[in-house]
């Protein structure tokens, strides 16, 4: 997109939100944002920017804003994101990123729990949790889900949509394009 573009788009992404915001009171379930854009990939959209708010990393922080905002209203009593595969700390594009994002939304303090062991992951209860954040692939972003990690998530589908759909939890997860199944984390195709 061109420089002009960019302002233009992220408006438009506002204004489908903003809809998608008004509706959800009638809806059930809870909130997903899948995207096959590594936005975390070191130095792509957050890390180093001035203003991490205007550039394509605008997006991500708004989905994370609207999902956490959704789950605040559907479910009061959830607390916290649960992320699955941020393998590092300061430094790492995934690691980064996701802060990065999460201080610019309405709840920069929101609690945040890693999980990187299979163990924790299989064993990780999501019914208290505001939203599940999955960062891209390590293909993308070096710290982030390993194959092994995206095994673990798949084998946790039915607990996934359990969490969406009875306790109205969100879920957000970038780019999985290079994962032998992309998003298998669902419990059915998206195709």
């Amino acid at each position: 997109m061109g420089v002009l573009s960019w302002p233009l788009a992220l408006l438009a992404i506002f204004l489908v939100q903003l809809a998608v915001v008004a509706r959800s009171a009638n809806l059930q379930g809870g909130w997903m944002f899948l995207s096959h854009h590594e936005a975390d990939e070191s130095g792509l959209c957050a890390k180093g920017v001035a203003d991490p708010s205007i550039t394509c990393g605008g997006l991500f922080w708004l989905a994370m804003d609207e999902g956490l905002t959704l789950a605040t209203i559907r479910n009061p009593s959830l607390s916290g994101i649960l992320v699955f595969g941020i393998n590092g700390g300061a430094g790492g594009g995934a690691y980064d990123s996701f802060n990065i994002w999460l201080a610019l939304t309405s709840y920069p303090s929101e609690p945040v729990t890693y999980l990187t062991t299979e163990a924790q992951i299989l064993a990780a209860d999501f019914s208290t949790y505001k939203m599940i954040y999955m960062p891209s692939s390590a293909t993308y972003a070096s710290d982030g889900v390993t194959a092994d990690q995206s095994t673990w998530i798949m084998a946790r589908n039915w607990d996934i949509e359990t969490y969406i759909n009875t306790h109205y939890g969100s879920v957000m997860k970038l780019a999985a394009r290079d994962e032998d199944e992309p998003f298998g984390f669902l419990p059915g195709d998206i195709g």
